[in-house]
């Protein structure tokens, strides 16, 4: 893992179309936060909060994070590959692109990889297209996503 790319306006993200993003550190999600999430959104399936019943009928012998859970740690991992300074303010303009590939295990590591597909400018706003891979470490892509962003400056 690098240091993250650093830019002044969302705008200069333009310069780094199609550049490798990342890898970010390796992350993994505990049965505590699996248990947390589960409960907020009562997704209550026992693949993922049953670990007793995920040690005897699951491949991997554990409980599998849910797949909403991976997309919400998006931002936090793209903040280890790109760094907007002078932005005002951020948030989530569209989800253009999903794919759960394979199930990350409770505990089990994965890191994003990804590139930027895209920067447009509509009035003030600028909005940054990454393609995002959640990557195992044997390079087993789990989860793509292409995440829009949106940066007010």
């Amino acid at each position: 893992m690098g240091e993250p790319l650093r830019v002044k306006q969302a705008s200069d993200l333009g310069q780094f179309l199609h550049q490798p993003l990342g890898p970010t550190a390796w992350r993994q999600v505990g049965q505590d936060t699996i248990n947390a999430f589960a409960a907020l959104t009562n997704d209550l399936q026992w693949i993922h909060v049953d670990s007793s019943r995920a040690a005897h009928e699951l491949t991997s012998g554990r409980t599998i994070v849910p797949g909403h859970l991976l997309l919400a740690l998006l931002p936090s991992l793209i903040r280890e590959t790109y760094l907007v300074a002078q932005a005002q303010s951020g948030w989530l303009a569209a989800l253009r692109y999903v794919r759960f590939r394979q199930a990350i295990a409770c505990d089990a590591p994965f890191r994003l990889c990804g590139h930027l597909l895209d920067v447009s400018q509509r009035g003030l706003t600028t909005f940054a297209e990454m393609q995002c891979e959640l990557v195992l470490p044997d390079q087993t892509v789990a989860l793509e996503a292409n995440r829009v962003d949106a940066f007010r400056s």
